[in-house]
């Protein structure tokens, strides 16, 4: 028998947090968990998950819902073409009739790869299958001391998790080590003295828990500055309303709606004119980041009538539309 399993299952027993998504395990459930996890914080992912459970509480009410609608409950989550990849597979799950059954099949689902296959078979059906994310890699290179490459420390990590499933128990054997990277395990500060596992941990054995794993190499950044017009339009009744463009498919953020930008040293930038104002000195700036883009933009609204680029909208209409979060930022700011 395999000595982790008992250790980490025990630990995982008494300290599996009580999160919305292990209520059941309906697979629809998991999937959109799982989709909404990649790239963000458990604590960042509830509150969007409980809304969107509450909005599409079944795969066939989320299959029926056109997209625009879908984003709209995405928007803050970030990574939108998880979002739309996720809506395309439940369509297509909706319209086979059935989930699949095994991890090839969920292969075949538009936007799940090996691991989001391994994950929902394993948790929502009780299938073996082994997962490996950053999480599991740290652990994989501890346990073993690895120095490694991260290329090929992942391959070496895939291969354990596949000689140590838990053929009894896959779903919990799964989340206990994912609870264990993100609890215990951690990257930075990890608490080794809370360890289950630690007595089989050959970098702690070693004092090379923090040399472990190897650091990536981060892509360079890019650092861009744009202007960003704000473009204003008053009707009756002094309501104000706001021009926004859809983005294209090739675009960033592409189908949903941002306000027009470009970069501050592009030749057809417009002169300031009696129509343009800016916010107090220092308010009208925000700074995030797109990928391995860092951008700091400036704004300033734009007293405007009518544009062919542009589609107007209402304060109560901004609200539910799907609208990235540094332009909904900017809003905020204008619209106080």
């Amino acid at each position: 028998m395999n000595p982790l399993h008992s250790l980490l299952l025990d630990w995982f027993q008494s300290n599996d947090r009580q999160l919305p998504w292990r209520e059941s395990k309906d697979p629809y459930r998991v999937w959109v968990s799982e989709i909404m996890l990649q790239q963000t914080q458990v604590t960042t992912v509830i509150p969007y998950f409980q809304r969107w459970m509450n909005r599409f509480p079944t795969l066939e009410s989320l299959a029926k819902t056109p997209p625009e609608d879908v984003l709209g409950y995405w928007q803050g989550l970030g990574y939108y073409r998880r979002c739309k990849l996720l809506l395309q597979g439940v369509q297509q799950v909706a319209n086979s009739g059935q989930f699949p059954q095994s991890v090839d099949e969920w292969l075949k689902v538009a936007g799940i790869g090996r691991y989001t296959a391994g994950a929902i078979a394993s948790i929502s059906q009780s299938i073996p299958a082994p997962i490996v994310d950053g999480n599991i890699i740290r652990i994989f290179s501890r346990l073993t001391d690895s120095n490694a490459p991260f290329e090929q420390l992942e391959k070496e990590a895939w291969n354990w998790a596949s000689l140590n499933l838990n053929h009894k128990n896959p779903g919990d054997w799964n989340q206990s080590l994912m609870e264990l990277g993100q609890l215990v395990c951690t990257a930075a500060s990890p608490k080794c003295e809370l360890c289950p596992i630690s007595a089989h941990c050959k970098a702690f054995q070693q004092g090379t828990v923090a040399l472990r794993p190897q650091k990536k190499e981060r892509p360079n950044r890019k650092f861009l500055a744009w202007s960003i017009d704000v473009s204003i339009k008053q009707v009756k009744n002094s309501q104000v309303l706001v021009g926004l463009k859809q983005a294209r498919a090739n675009e960033w953020w592409s189908d949903l709606w941002v306000l027009p930008y470009r970069n501050v040293d592009d030749k057809t930038s417009k002169e300031q004119s009696d129509d343009t104002f800016t916010l107090t000195s220092g308010e009208n700036q925000i700074r995030f980041v797109v990928t391995k883009h860092h951008i700091q933009a400036t704004f300033q609204c734009v007293l405007q009538d009518e544009s062919a680029d542009l589609v107007f909208f209402t304060q109560s209409e901004l609200e539910t539309l799907p609208i990235p979060a540094p332009f909904r930022k900017i809003l905020n700011k204008v619209l106080k």
